[in-house]
């Protein structure tokens, strides 16, 4: 999995999140409302390798969208939940050493809205 964007930042502006993102918030709210809140948008994304898991790319005006390949749905929430936790500074437990979590500079990304 890979994402285009510095750990630590704040919600998108006009995010309905009232209380600070914690390991309990990132990992029991149910990822959609958890998505509206953070101001992400997911979309599916149309990349098949089969070592793809998904990507969160910040666009240009600052908005998060999340790609995720549509294989199953388990995984795909808990990659998302841990490329949030480390876009948010959420600390969280290291991922499996089979995993790994890349961090590109966006003008390597070749990723867009939905």
């Amino acid at each position: 999995m890979s994402k285009s964007l510095a750990p630590s930042r704040q919600p998108a502006q006009g995010s309905t999140r009232a209380t600070p993102l914690t390991p309990s918030r990132l990992l029991s709210t149910p990822l959609p409302d958890l998505l509206a809140e953070l101001g992400v948008v997911s979309c599916p994304s149309s990349i098949t390798d089969a070592g793809f898991f998904g990507a969160l790319h910040e666009l240009a005006d600052g908005r998060l969208t999340l790609l995720l390949p549509g294989r199953d749905p388990v995984v795909e929430d808990t990659v998302a939940r841990a490329m949030l936790g480390e876009v948010f500074g959420v600390p969280l437990a290291p991922l499996p050493d089979s995993v790994e979590l890349s961090v590109l500079d966006s003008s390597a990304a070749a990723m867009g809205a939905c």
